[in-house]
């Protein structure tokens, strides 16, 4: 994505792809959404974490469409297509857990980190649960109630009260399994966090 524009590459692989108006050449369209991919394209990354589950033109990689997803998801984010960075940062807590994924775990908390510190409520709320279950991560209860709680905030100011009232029964949770002592030092760590624009 180059100055706020998302990439022709995409478009262009998906008609490749389909074979919509041109011959179908699957090996064109790859290339463009690598393509598109390179340029910071999310459609691209999105395209291409599919086409990795399915084995579709390529080989079946569990860790690379993980990658992908998270990428696409911190893209979006920082495109602020709310709707988009949901369905994948799902879509890559889905593939958190499949077999091939363990591989691709630190590149994703890299990339959830930075989504994150960016301001998602999306990313934060994933970056809660990893820590939270202890999934591919030490568990980290306070790290949890951090990300659930700015994840909580950030989800009112968005004015999404649904997953709001997630977060903030989750944080509610895993007050009860800390000391005062510790809430108290996550909580200034809660009212002091802003996002780097």
């Amino acid at each position: 994505m180059e100055n706020g524009f998302f990439s022709a590459a995409f478009p262009l692989a998906s008609i490749y792809w389909k074979g919509n108006g041109v011959a179908q050449d699957r090996a064109e369209a790859l290339l463009l959404a690598n393509q598109g991919a390179a340029q910071g394209d999310p459609f691209s990354h999105a395209s291409l974490a599919l086409l990795y589950e399915q084995g579709d033109g390529v080989s079946k990689d569990e860790g690379n469409a993980l990658i992908h997803h998270a990428i696409a998801a911190t893209l979006f984010a920082k495109a602020g297509h709310n709707k988009n960075t949901a369905e994948q940062t799902a879509l890559t807590e889905t593939y958190w857990n499949k077999p091939g994924a363990p591989r691709a775990r630190i590149e994703v908390l890299r990339l959830w980190q930075a989504c994150a510190e960016r301001g998602s409520p999306y990313c934060h709320a994933c970056l809660a649960r990893v820590f939270e279950r202890g999934e591919g991560v030490a568990e980290d209860l306070k790290q949890a109630l951090l990300k659930h709680a700015i994840a909580g905030r950030l989800f009112e100011e968005a004015g999404d009260e649904k997953n709001a009232a997630i977060e903030i029964a989750r944080r509610g949770s895993l007050v009860r399994n800390l000391s005062p002592a510790e809430v108290a030092t996550v909580w200034s760590e809660i009212l002091a966090w802003k996002p780097k624009r």
